[in-house]
């Protein structure tokens, strides 16, 4: 017997299931979805954030003469403290990605391998959003 995972409309307009939703509310984070044209750094240390930084540097370098889109760094890059005290990473695309494009990116720049296994997982499962971070609540 298989179940329908049932999924829910969360603030942020992106479709998600019961047990994501449960977890963003026990660890008091909001989720943050991904669309098409954003990549998504779940970056775990120091010298993982270096190496990502130097893997964009790289695959700016590369621009348009080797067919790798130009990711928008300049306004479009957002560094942010994650709850655990990691950094989360943001970068607007000049072109819109199919998922399995921004998932191996995201791997190929340094993002949590373990994140990229389970948003492959969401992938595979059917998940109307599988590419997400949990970021902190903004505090008033």
């Amino acid at each position: 017997m298989t179940t329908k995972a049932v999924y829910y409309k969360t603030p942020a307009g992106c479709l998600t299931d019961g047990w994501m939703l449960a977890q963003a509310e026990k660890l008091n984070v909001v989720i943050e979805p991904a669309d098409d044209f954003t990549l998504q750094l779940d970056i775990d240390s120091d010298e993982a954030y270096d190496q990502a930084l130097m893997n964009i540097e790289l695959l700016m370098s590369l621009g348009r003469e080797h067919a790798v889109m130009d990711l928008l760094v300049g306004e479009s890059m957002m560094v942010r403290r994650s709850k655990g005290g990691n950094r989360h990473v943001t970068l607007g695309l000049r072109q819109a990605l199919s998922v399995y494009e921004r998932l191996a990116l995201q791997a190929i720049l340094g993002s949590d391998p373990s994140r990229e296994l389970l948003s492959m997982a969401g992938i595979r499962a059917g998940k109307d959003q599988p590419i997400v971070l949990f970021r902190p609540k903004e505090t008033t």
